[in-house]
């Protein structure tokens, strides 16, 4: 009786939530939130990034979706093979490329506001992302050219076409 009663409080859509995949809400979300309120563009990535979050997750029960289920499909995200390679012709694709740390980033970004919008729905009474650690891109460290390496660099701009040197001098000076 008391579970009905926390049911009826919450409109049932916690209730109904333990039928609905995170797909069927990602259609929801789409049409309720995103359709109205959101660029064109963002839409298209979401519906983008979606494609391999539904592969892994999108048959899962938002009620039974864990942060289990999500540390996993990052952990995936960052496996060799996993990237996507576009070949060009006569080029040698790395079928072991990993997605960088920046995207799996992104991806966790994407399933938060996803879940935060289906726990303010109340489909889902937690959101299971916001207990991940969010994925740390690592910093890359730049090689800054040493005073002698700059100067040579711009003596050998003597002999480039000017629109080449005006944009190099505008980069440094910039």
């Amino acid at each position: 009786y008391i579970l009905f009663e926390q049911e009826v409080l919450n409109n049932n859509a916690i209730a109904s939530g333990k039928q609905i995949t995170l797909k069927d809400f990602f259609c929801l979300f789409l049409k309720d939130y995103a359709e109205p309120n959101l660029e064109a563009n963002t839409i298209e990535y979401y519906k983008n990034i979606f494609k391999r979050v539904d592969e892994a997750l999108g048959h899962i029960k938002l009620q039974k979706l864990s942060l289990t289920h999500i540390q996993k499909f990052y952990r995936n995200l960052r496996e060799p093979g996993v990237k996507i390679v576009q070949k060009k012709k006569g080029d040698n694709a790395n079928s072991d490329a990993k997605l960088a740390d920046i995207t799996v980033k992104k991806y966790h970004t994407f399933l938060v506001t996803l879940l935060n919008k289906a726990k303010k729905w109340h489909y889902i009474s937690s959101n299971p992302a916001l207990d991940i650690d969010t994925p740390k891109a690592r910093k890359i460290e730049k090689a800054i050219p040493t005073k002698e390496e700059m100067a040579k660099s711009l003596n050998l701009l003597d002999e480039a076409p000017q629109k080449y040197k005006v944009s190099t001098i505008l980069a440094i000076e910039c």
